[in-house]
């Protein structure tokens, strides 16, 4: 409401519904959990006719493995499942096709370390010896410590943890990415595989 987003989409308006990884807000703030593949959730991911992607979140319960399925995630999605199958539509119409390799390779690239926990820890250890070598370059110089040159060296200081959070951040985003087109594959062979067995009954 407060972006003047669309609140509102008819089943008409999407082409594909399947389930979606996203990350905890705000755990790029923590490379350390987030690199360890413990804050990916699944939401509801709706694609529009129009090429939009939306997302439905889910509260998580607990954090349950790699991937936490909330009890909410999990009702929504059976009573959205039933919607489709009773109309015999599909759920998934632009699903991505993947060999078992690929899907093999695809999740072990997600669930490898975004980042490596050396380099976090360099990041998060080297703003005390940046900030010590500013101030006592700055104290050989005979500069005056003033308050703005002070903040300036802290700034500096705090430039390799911002850049491990950033990093964390983009290289969650490609995993969640990731996830979610495997998720959608995965939802498109389950409704075939659905389809026919649904059809083997009846023959």
């Amino acid at each position: 409401m407060i972006r003047g987003e669309r609140r509102y989409y008819a089943w008409s308006d999407i082409r594909d519904v399947y389930p979606r990884s996203y990350e905890v807000a705000g755990s790029f703030l923590s490379p350390f959990a987030s690199s360890a593949g413990t804050l990916v959730h699944t939401g509801i991911g709706l694609e529009t006719r129009e090429g939009r992607r939306l997302l439905i979140r889910f509260t998580p319960g607990s954090i349950r493995g790699f991937r936490s399925d909330s009890r909410g995630y999990l009702e929504s999605m059976a009573v959205i499942r039933d919607r489709f199958a009773r109309r015999a539509e599909p759920m998934v119409r632009t699903a991505r096709t993947f060999s078992d390799a690929q899907v093999l390779e695809l999740q072990a690239q997600a669930h490898a370390p975004l980042i490596p926990v050396s380099r976090v820890f360099l990041a998060f250890l080297l703003p005390p010896a940046i900030l010590a070598a500013i101030l006592v370059a700055l104290f050989v110089a005979r500069v005056t410590l003033t308050t703005p040159i002070v903040a300036a060296a802290f700034i500096v200081a705090l430039i390799p943890p911002a850049q491990s959070m950033i990093r964390t951040l983009r290289r969650s985003e490609q995993r969640n990415l990731l996830l979610s087109e495997l998720a959608k594959y995965q939802e498109h062979v389950r409704e075939g595989a659905s389809a026919g067995s649904g059809d083997s009954g009846k023959g």
